[in-house]
């Protein structure tokens, strides 16, 4: 009886370990991101082409990132249709409320100024939900952008210092997801 148990528990174990590597967002996201959102934060002090860069960027990163994570999870053994697609359809309500807000500046009803601020918001939503059901990790950069968006609410112009500080929040947090990926793995 007691093997028995010995085999279930390391069976169990087995499975934990399978669940703990894809728990976590792939380090090439978060470089991603960092990346857009770096470029997004000094292309938005420009305003000119400013939300046509954002509608783009945020379609490609998604999508982008929906490879990421599948090709992540192939690489850990461990793909998971359903979770790849709820976390499609997370980032893609993001999304389509951050393209919401832009319709209401072009209604008139919210004011150009604010979008920015609104979209940060639900930035950061996005991430601090990301790390209630998934990868509390996710609370980071929940943060960061929660701090960018009372940033450039209260100071005009500090776009682009809000976006290179998200951004090297990003690329911070995907290092440290490397490393510990590297470690486990040797």
């Amino acid at each position: 009886m007691s093997a028995t148990l010995q085999n279930l528990a390391r069976d169990l174990a087995f499975l934990r370990q399978a669940v703990d590597r894809t728990a976590r967002m792939p380090p090439a996201i978060y470089f991603l991101w960092a990346v857009i959102v770096g470029v997004g934060g000094v292309v938005v002090e420009q305003r000119t082409w400013a939300v046509w860069y954002w509608l783009g960027a945020s379609v490609v990163g998604l999508l982008a990132s929906a490879y990421l994570g599948w090709r992540h999870g192939v690489r850990m053994g461990a793909v998971s249709r359903e979770r790849g697609v709820r976390a499609v359809l997370h980032w893609g309500g993001i999304v389509a409320a951050v393209f919401a807000a832009t319709a209401l500046v072009w209604r008139g009803q919210l004011a150009v100024e604010a979008v920015s601020g609104v979209a940060l918001l639900l930035v950061s939503l996005g991430y601090y939900l990301m790390g209630v059901h998934e990868d509390r990790w996710s609370y980071v950069p929940a943060v960061l952008a929660l701090g960018a968006a009372v940033s450039v609410t209260m100071i005009p112009g500090s776009w682009a210092v809000a976006g290179v500080a998200c951004a090297a929040g990003l690329a911070l947090m995907g290092v440290l997801e490397w490393t510990r990926e590297r470690r486990r793995h040797v």
